[in-house]
This record gives structure tokens, C-alpha cells and sequence, in this order.
């Protein structure tokens, strides 16, 4: 398996999974696809790739999935919790883990890519090929061996 391949134009919050308090806008402080995992920079509150093994570390505590796309200073809304479609085409493998990536900054990977030693940050299952639900878990624990 690899990294899942986002559909920009399908990112999409279902508004029966979650209310608007779960999608809060932040600025970004870099530019963000839609459907990038991202975190938060606790030193200026805005919106970054966030990335499992990046440093510093608070890129490796995952907020949520950019729901939209910006530039760096542009709004972007974060999706904390419910449903989102992340495609229009199969992008993804029902009843799969998805992970923060270790190796790509924002993008998510089924659960069995993270090899032994790498960080596990759960963001949800795949409840449909193309639907994640969100369940992030910044555990700080690495897979074992």
C-alpha cells in the first residue's frame, strides 16, 4: 500500500458526522492542500503540515484534515472529528487504519506502512474507499518490532 491520493475538489465534511464546532478556521503558516493532516504551531497558532517524524514536535501531534486549500496567511478549516470524503474515486481500503506519515509531511498511510520504530499518530478508518472517520490518537508511541 502507499500514501493515500487526495481528490482536492472532493474534500468534504459530512455535515451529519459533526457540527461546525468541529471544523474551527486557523491561518496557515504554510501552503496547505485540502485533505492535508495538519497540525497546529503552538508559537503563532497557525495551521502546518503535520508529519511523524518532523521536528519540532508539536508537527508530529496531528489537529485535524484541511477541509480547504490556502497560501501561507490564508483560512484554512480543520475538520477535528466526523466523516470526511477525501475522494470521489477509491482512494482507500475499507476497515483500514490510517496513520500520519512519517515520510511525507500532511499525508495520511494505512497503518501497516509505519515500519518497527516509527511514531504511530492514528487519524482515522477508511469507513468507505473513499471516507475517512476521524479518530486522531496522538499517542506518541512507536511500533514495535
Amino acid at each position: 500500500m502507499s500514501a493515500v491520493v487526495v481528490s482536492s475538489d472532493d474534500v468534504v465534511l459530512d455535515p451529519s458526522s459533526a457540527s461546525i464546532s468541529n471544523m474551527p478556521s486557523r491561518i496557515a503558516a504554510e501552503a496547505i492542500a485540502p485533505g492535508d493532516v495538519v497540525a497546529i504551531d503552538p508559537a503563532t497558532d497557525r495551521v502546518v503540515k503535520a508529519q511523524a517524524t518532523a521536528s519540532p514536535s508539536y508537527v508530529k501531534v496531528s489537529e485535524g484534515i484541511a477541509l480547504n486549500g490556502a497560501e501561507e496567511g490564508q483560512p484554512v478549516r480543520i475538520a477535528k472529528s466526523g466523516n470526511v470524503a477525501l475522494s470521489s474515486t477509491a482512494c482507500m481500503v475499507v476497515g483500514v487504519v490510517y496513520c500520519l506519515s512519517p515520510g511525507n509531511a500532511g499525508q495520511l498511510v494505512p497503518h501497516a506502512d509505519i515500519s518497527a520504530g516509527q511514531l504511530v499518530q492514528v487519524v482515522g478508518l477508511a469507513i468507505s474507499t473513499t471516507q475517512l472517520q476521524l479518530g486522531i490518537n496522538n499517542s506518541g508511541l512507536t511500533r514495535g518490532s
